[in-house]
């Protein structure tokens, strides 16, 4: 995995930081053989937002440049910590071409909510990341190069 370009590689980081964030940004091998689905920090937690202070954290993928996307977004809960899920749609055939592919692979990754008072919003985000896993995927939404920042 180290010393190598990746093919096919993606990374699902829970609780990332900030700070974490922008060194993954800094990094010249991360940025040489991995798109950050989030540059820049989602819509929700800027504009002074208190979660954005020195206890926030968050998800994000990295996906191996050759692996290529065709859709990314996140579905946002309803709980008391402000969870969501990060979707990464990647086109996956054996016979075509990855850009030509008429099936998808769609990986999510989430934190739950984790607070014993927040226990019964586990179930409910348990159903959403289920719907969306098992929904019909819409294809091209956007591309590598158009992947919105703070997606």
């Amino acid at each position: 995995m180290f010393g190598e370009e990746p093919h096919g590689l993606v990374l699902m980081c829970q609780e990332l930081r900030q700070e974490s964030r922008e060194a993954v940004l800094e990094d010249r091998r991360a940025r040489q053989n991995f798109d950050l689905s989030d540059t820049e920090p989602s819509a929700w937690f800027d504009g002074g937002n208190k979660f954005l202070g020195s206890g926030t954290y968050f998800t994000a993928m990295m996906v191996s440049k050759p692996l290529p996307i065709s859709n990314c977004f996140r579905v946002r809960f309803v709980s008391k910590m402000q969870r969501d899920a990060l979707v990464v749609d990647t086109p996956i055939s054996e016979d075509h071409e990855p850009n030509e592919s008429e099936e998808l692979l769609r990986l999510c990754t989430t934190h739950l909510e984790s607070l014993y008072a927040g226990k019964e919003f586990r179930f409910r985000e348990l159903e959403v990341i289920s719907a969306l896993l098992k929904s019909d995927v819409a294809q091209g939404q956007c591309d590598r190069a158009n992947i919105p920042p703070g997606v």
